[in-house]
C-alpha cells in the first residue's frame, strides 16, 4: 500500500526511507512549500539513488514549510513515472494520494491520475483556503475510502482528507503519516 508523509518540521531516518521504499518500490515523489509558502517544482524517481540524495537536500537545507513525501506500490496504471505523485492538480496545486478509486481504470494512467483528470479538475476556482472546496473534494470520493494530501501555493498547511481514518500523527505532531503499513 502506498504511504505518504507530511512533515512540517524535522525528519526521519534513512533507515525509514530505505524501508518504505522496498516496501513500496515503484517510485517516490516530493512536494515542497518553502517559507513564503510557494510551491516548489515537485520531484518524482524510480531511482532510490536519485531521490535519496534530493530528499537529503530538502532536508539539509531545511528552507520549507511542509514536505510531503509519497511512496508508490502500484495497484492500478503503467508502472511509468507520470504514475507517481505528486499529482499536478493545476500550475499551483499538487495531489499525493494513498487508497483506491473504484471504477477508475485505464491501461495506462492510474486511479490517482483519472481521478485529477476527471474529477478534481472540473472544481473552478480550485482553492484550499475555501473550506467548500474540501467539501466538493469529499463529494467526489462517491464513498471511495482515500488518504488525500493536497499542497497550493499560498496555503500554509496542506489539506488533509482521510476518509478511512487510519492516518495519524507523531507525537510532536509535525509529521502526518497516511497508514502503518509501510
Amino acid at each position: 500500500m502506498c504511504v505518504i508523509k507530511t512533515i512540517k518540521e524535522g525528519s526521519f531516518s534513512s533507515r525509514e526511507i530505505l524501508e518504505m521504499w522496498n516496501n513500496n518500490p515503484d517510485g517516490a515523489g516530493i512536494g515542497v512549500l518553502d517559507k513564503s509558502n510557494n510551491l516548489i517544482k515537485p520531484f518524482k524517481s524510480k531511482d532510490f539513488n536519485e531521490f535519496q540524495t534530493n530528499l537529503d537536500l530538502v532536508f539539509r537545507n531545511q528552507d520549507f514549510n511542509q514536505v510531503v513525501i509519497h511512496f508508490r506500490r502500484r495497484s492500478r496504471g503503467s508502472y511509468d513515472l507520470v504514475n507517481v505523485n505528486p499529482i499536478p492538480v493545476n500550475e499551483d496545486t499538487l495531489f499525493f494520494h494513498n487508497g483506491t478509486f473504484r471504477n477508475l481504470n485505464e491501461e495506462y494512467l492510474s486511479d490517482s491520475n483519472i481521478f485529477v483528470r476527471d474529477f478534481i479538475s472540473e472544481i473552478k476556482d480550485f482553492n484550499l483556503s475555501d473550506p467548500n472546496t474540501e467539501l466538493k473534494i469529499l463529494d467526489l470520493l462517491n464513498g471511495n475510502t482515500s488518504r488525500m494530501v493536497f499542497l497550493q501555493t499560498g496555503v500554509e498547511k496542506p489539506l488533509i482528507i482521510d476518509t478511512a481514518n487510519i492516518g495519524y500523527w507523531d507525537e510532536s505532531k509535525n509529521i502526518w503519516t497516511s497508514n502503518r503499513e509501510h
